[in-house]
């Protein structure tokens, strides 16, 4: 349990580091990413299935690959679907879909 408590922190740290470097990039996205970065001992799992991204999510995925790998060499960076999220949102209707884990 003391090594999820930690993956979670890592990650805080990491996407705030994450999206200081990207709001210079670019102030202006539309989309955001969130990635929890997590050492696959410390979790269950389940199956192995891949689920397909837009290609504006696929650019964004690679985006913060390159990014961190770039930083942390010699580590590898799987995506499994099981335990992704979505939250879209249109503010201009005040509106909130929370889509479910794919």
């Amino acid at each position: 349990m003391e090594g999820m408590f930690n993956d979670l922190r890592v990650s805080l740290d990491t996407m705030s580091h994450y999206k200081t470097r990207e709001r210079a990039d670019d102030a202006k996205k539309a989309a955001e990413i969130n990635v929890r970065v997590l050492t696959p001992t410390n979790w269950p799992t389940q199956g192995d299935e891949q689920s397909t991204l837009t290609k504006h999510l696929q650019s964004m995925k690679q985006e913060f690959e390159s990014w961190y790998l770039a930083r942390h060499t010699g580590r590898k960076l799987t995506w499994p679907s099981y335990l992704v999220s979505t939250q879209l949102l249109n503010c201009t209707q005040s509106l909130t879909i929370l889509l479910g884990r794919g």
